[in-house]
């Protein structure tokens, strides 16, 4: 059920081209942060498990790009090294 709610609000972020900042965010690695024992997106939300391929736990293609605008703003606003 929780899983079925992170990524349903996760396709809503991520069809508004929004990022989620989770608590976890400055511990984010390659746009992954740990959320609730899992590695989770910072876009849509989508568990990255072990083993398991990407888009079929929800993952959206796009994300990658709407991260790298993200990380792009923030290295030039200074917050990012």
């Amino acid at each position: 059920m929780e899983q079925e709610l992170m990524l349903t609000i996760g396709r809503e972020r991520y069809r508004r081209g929004f990022v989620a900042f989770h608590q976890g965010f400055a511990e984010a690695t390659r746009g992954f942060a740990l959320i609730n024992k899992l590695n989770r997106c910072l876009v849509c939300s989508a568990a990255a498990l072990p083993g398991c391929y990407l888009p079929f736990q929800g993952h959206r293609p796009g994300c990658d790009r709407i991260k790298a605008q993200v990380c792009t703003t923030l290295e030039g606003l200074k917050i990012l090294p």
